[in-house]
């Protein structure tokens, strides 16, 4: 009976056979999850650090500065606008000349040119 007992206890024992399926497929995910890190990380080189010295900072200070979007003229425009007040409806009542019957369209036709 003894002799049962140990047979029994060998049979159903997860140490005493491996099961070769198991042990394919994880053979297999380890290749597979090894091929997708090392193609992930070869095929992007690392990004080389671009420096800025500090008179490149202080030109485009500068140029900004010089930017004044609050001085100039208007200038003849032929093409008119990008959009009316059919097209947009986000233009408020107390821009929409055109909402409210006002004939000519020439008014449209001009656009700010800053110096």
């Amino acid at each position: 009976m003894k002799a049962y007992s140990t047979d029994l206890n060998a049979k159903n024992s997860p140490h005493s056979h491996s099961n070769p399926r198991k042990v394919f497929l994880l053979a297999l995910t380890l290749i597979l999850l090894t091929t997708i890190h090392l193609c992930i990380h070869s095929s992007h080189p690392p990004l080389p650090v671009k420096k800025i010295s500090i008179s490149t900072v202080y030109r485009n200070i500068e140029f900004e500065q010089k930017c004044d979007v609050f001085t100039g003229k208007w200038v003849p425009y032929p093409k008119g606008p990008y959009y009316t007040n059919t097209s947009c409806n986000l233009i408020i009542d107390q821009q929409n000349c055109m909402k409210f019957g006002r004939a000519d369209t020439e008014f449209m036709k001009w656009r700010w040119k800053p110096d």
